[in-house]
C-alpha cells in the first residue's frame, strides 16, 4: 500500500475507533450500568466492562501499529494533538470549561460548551476515550520518530 494510503487508513481508523469507543463507553456501558443497578445483577455489566477493557487495549495496540507503519510525520502530529486532547479532556473540562461557584469558566462560553459536550459524550465507566487518546500520543510519537528514522536511512548511501 502506498504511503498516502497507509496514512489515510491510520487517520480513518483513529476516527472510527474514537466514535465507537465513545458510544460503547458513554452510551452502552452507562445504560448497562443503570440496568444492572436497577435489577441488582451486576454480572452482565461486569462482563461488558471486561470485554471493553480488552477492546481498548487491542485498539491502542492497533492504532500505535497503524501510526508507526504509516511512516508519516503528518499522521504522527495529528495522532499527537488529537490524542493529547482526548487524554487530557477530563482535566481540560474541569479546569477550563466547568462552572465553579459563581465563577465562570476560563474558556469563552461557546468553547466551554463545546468542550463540555465532547466530554459528556465520551466519558464512561471505562474512560476508554482517555486511554485511547493516551495511546494515540504514544503512537504519534512513534510515527514521528519512525518517519525521521526512515528519512535518515533513505538518505544514506546504503
Amino acid at each position: 500500500m502506498p504511503k498516502t494510503g497507509r496514512a489515510l487508513a491510520a487517520l480513518a481508523a483513529a476516527a472510527i475507533v474514537l466514535v465507537i469507543a465513545a458510544w460503547y463507553d458513554a452510551a452502552f456501558l452507562a445504560e448497562a450500568e443503570l440496568r444492572a443497578k436497577a435489577s441488582f445483577e451486576l454480572g452482565k455489566e461486569m462482563f461488558f466492562v471486561s470485554l471493553g477493557g480488552f477492546a481498548v487495549a487491542g485498539t491502542v495496540l492497533l492504532l500505535a501499529w497503524l501510526a508507526r507503519s504509516s511512516r508519516s510525520r503528518v499522521v504522527g502530529v495529528i495522532y499527537l494533538v488529537v490524542g493529547a486532547f482526548f487524554a487530557l479532556l477530563p482535566w481540560i473540562f474541569t479546569t477550563f470549561a466547568l462552572y465553579g461557584t459563581d465563577v465562570p469558566p476560563l474558556l469563552p462560553e461557546p468553547l466551554a460548551r463545546v468542550v463540555g459536550d465532547i466530554y459528556l459524550a465520551t466519558v464512561g465507566p471505562l474512560n476508554a476515550v482517555v486511554v485511547i487518546g493516551a495511546g494515540m500520543v504514544i503512537g504519534g510519537l512513534a510515527a514521528i520518530a519512525g518517519s525521521r528514522h526512515e528519512r535518515s536511512w533513505s538518505s544514506s548511501s546504503w
